[in-house]
């Protein structure tokens, strides 16, 4: 089954809190004295060394550091871990995003030593997965690689990946996440007696619980981010984007997968390098959940989950169309107007920030309603009231919006640049 080969899980510990970064010298003692420290940026170090290099201190460990922006590639690995080897340290701890953290854990590998992982976002589960990712040098996903030993810290600080990193990041973390349960469950359902390994069976169980939860809660934990609210619900979903992924991972190396998701994301890095610049892993990984879902024979209605609401005014404008048919234009025209001409100027990252600003209101609209389910033309008529434009109340039987509908629309309108 394992072909004789050991089983690893994760890391030896994991500590994830508001402040958990103060906690990092006490963590690494146990492992030794000496430390190099290996930030993803510059952005990253101004972020996280003055509390990281204080706590080390403190605990009476020195160090050596370096900004790394090279790729995750054999050549980075082994360039790395010579540094680490020459600078004797005991351990190596990469500080930023997923790229770094996978140098790290490869890097720490090949000089033998313990690893940390500090992730600055909760975008990926590399910071708790024994394996990572090899690129080739032309920029293609070449394998994968895997930990002689497992991860020995773990370090996710509250206050680093939810309030200070933007909401797309915990938002990619949770769609690359969500892609597990339906590469399980290929395996399970067409491998049968070959792919039913208890190790994989776990994984399955564990994957099928995030993703319900992911299916139930995310539009809370959404609003728990944007209110940088301190809920029980965010903790999970982080731990969830993170450890719980991770272990996913760790369980299923025994065992076979129909990956389409993550393939997906392999041939954009392979054919459309350009376009692999601009979003997150995560963000194409979900591009292809609903193929994925396809694959698998899943129900037309569940994969039609996965479309969302009105993005395809964006994707429309951008591709050519001449105009937009839709009632969001009538009630936030400025808003709407500015989507428009940024997809006319074929300006791609600007129509995703217009997207972006509108889009908690679509949410709302269709999603998020207070108290039941307000009829949509309540809803217009108050939006366009809210904002100085008195054209009366709907037609009976329609009326007049409670004051907690009232209130959403208020907060929104607030919100929206």
């Amino acid at each position: 089954m394992f072909e004789g080969k050991h089983i690893q899980v994760g890391a030896g510990r994991y500590i994830q809190c508001h402040g958990a970064l103060k906690r990092a010298g006490e963590e690494m003692v146990f492992f030794g004295k000496k430390a190099y420290l290996l930030y993803g940026d510059q952005m990253v170090k101004g972020k996280t060394s003055q509390v990281l290099e204080k706590s080390l201190r403190g605990s009476g460990i020195t160090f050596q550091s370096e900004i790394f922006e090279g790729p995750s590639t054999e050549k980075s690995f082994g360039d790395v871990a010579a540094r680490v080897r020459e600078s004797g340290a005991e351990i190596v701890a990469g500080i930023g995003g997923g790229r770094i953290i996978d140098i790290a854990k490869a890097a720490g590998d090949m000089a033998d030593v313990s690893i940390f992982t500090i992730p600055t976002s909760a975008a990926t589960c590399a910071a708790y997965a024994v394996l990572y990712v090899v690129y080739g040098e032309d920029g293609n996903v070449d394998h994968s690689g895997f930990l002689n030993h497992e991860i020995s810290g773990v370090i996710v600080d509250m206050d680093l990946v939810v309030n200070d990193c933007p909401r797309r990041y915990f938002v990619s973390g949770i769609v690359d996440a969500m892609a597990k349960k339906p590469e399980f469950s290929f395996t399970m359902s067409h491998l049968k007696d070959e792919g039913m390994i208890a190790t994989s069976e776990i994984a399955t169980k564990i994957a099928d619980f995030t993703y319900s939860k992911y299916m139930r809660d995310t539009r809370q934990a959404l609003r728990d981010f944007d209110d940088k609210k301190d809920s029980m619900l965010l903790d999970d979903m982080v731990n969830m984007n993170i450890m719980l992924t991770g272990m996913v991972s760790d369980l299923s190396t025994g065992g076979k997968q129909l990956a389409v998701a993550h393939n997906f994301y392999d041939a954009i890095c392979c054919m459309h390098k350009d376009v692999r610049k601009k979003y997150l892993h995560g963000e194409i990984v979900a591009m292809a959940l609903p193929l994925q879902l396809a694959v698998n024979g899943s129900p037309e209605a569940e994969i039609e989950e996965f479309y969302g609401h009105d993005y395809a005014a964006m994707e429309g404008l951008l591709a050519g169309a001449d105009g937009w048919m839709s009632g969001f234009p009538a009630v936030l025209p400025k808003q709407c107007r500015r989507l428009q001409d940024a997809c006319f100027a074929k300006d791609v990252d600007a129509a995703i920030a217009a997207q972006n600003n509108i889009q908690p209101y679509i949410d709302y609209f269709f999603y998020d309603k207070v108290n039941g389910v307000p009829h949509w033309q309540e809803i217009c008529k108050y939006t366009l009231q809210a904002q100085g434009l008195d054209v009366g109340l709907p037609r009976k039987p329609l009326g007049e919006l409670d004051d907690a509908n009232k209130k959403k629309i208020e907060k929104l309108l607030a919100d929206m640049e």
